[in-house]
């Protein structure tokens, strides 16, 4: 468990934001009916909301907001197939994938996967 705030969890910051903008697509923006029961996290910067005493445990906590939220969004999209099928032809507009390990990379600057000192996403190639 880290004592101080770095790189990595503003990396972590940054996937549980775009979590909410994976939602915000779902819904097509209008993602008021899911802000009532579960309010989005904030987008000010992490030095400024952390408790700065608890890194993980902060991060863990929005890590929860954001899936329930996303869960939510993909209960009540229409399409939410076809919308994260576009969703991800847009992200990767202007992406030259030549490997397998580009390709991970990219999608690991997005997606959430736990901390990664967890070791919870890897990727594997012979």
């Amino acid at each position: 468990m880290s004592k101080t705030l770095g790189p990595i969890h503003y990396n972590m910051y940054e996937k549980i934001k775009f979590q909410d903008v994976i939602t915000s697509f779902l819904m097509d923006g209008q993602t008021e009916i899911i802000d009532k029961k579960i309010p989005p996290v904030s987008n000010e910067p992490l030095e400024k909301i952390i408790d700065q005493d608890n890194i993980h445990g902060y991060l863990a906590s929005k890590i929860d907001i954001v899936e329930n939220r996303l869960s939510m969004a993909l209960n009540l999209s229409e399409n939410p197939e076809k919308k994260l099928y576009n969703l991800g032809q847009k992200m990767s507009d202007n992406k030259n994938f030549n490997s397998y390990e580009e390709v991970f990379s990219d999608l690991n600057m997005y997606l959430l996967d736990g901390m990664p000192c967890d070791n919870g996403l890897s990727a594997m190639m012979e």
